[in-house]
């Protein structure tokens, strides 16, 4: 890499890939041999100093910015996948969903009634026999 002219800002580029080539193209070669170079590429920097740290957080915010907007693309083409429910369907099974929380509030306030008879009533009966209880004064 070397730097010509009198702007700092610009900077002569040279890049070669592959070994020391001798000229010889074989048709059907192998990718790998071949040999490529380019030269004389001028590339103008943005600053002279701590460019490379400016066009990192451009270029890092930029792909943030592509990574979310690809996000939001995916999602629509995602939602639009979906079978949504009729209307008749979506009430057929909100009135389920309320009928099955209604009897599961009846079985647990059963559960606990019984559970208060069967427990609760006879220790509570005890203790008063014994001089204790609920309600029992000293």
């Amino acid at each position: 890499m070397s730097t010509e002219g009198a702007d700092p800002t610009q900077r002569k580029v040279e890049l070669s890939a592959g070994g020391e080539g001798n000229g010889d193209d074989k048709p059907g070669a192998d990718a790998s041999e071949d040999e490529t170079r380019v030269s004389n590429t001028t590339v103008k920097s943005e600053r002279p100093e701590g460019g490379a740290a400016a066009r990192a957080a451009q270029t890092e915010s930029a792909s943030k910015g592509a990574g979310l907007l690809r996000f939001l693309a995916e999602t629509v083409v995602e939602l639009r996948k979906i079978s949504w429910p009729d209307r008749q369907q979506v009430i057929r099974e909100t009135a389920s969903v309320i009928l099955l929380v209604c009897l599961i509030t009846v079985a647990v306030l059963c559960f606990d009634w019984a559970v208060a008879k069967a427990v609760f009533e006879p220790l509570d009966h005890f203790a008063r026999s014994v001089g204790g209880g609920v309600g029992s004064q000293h």
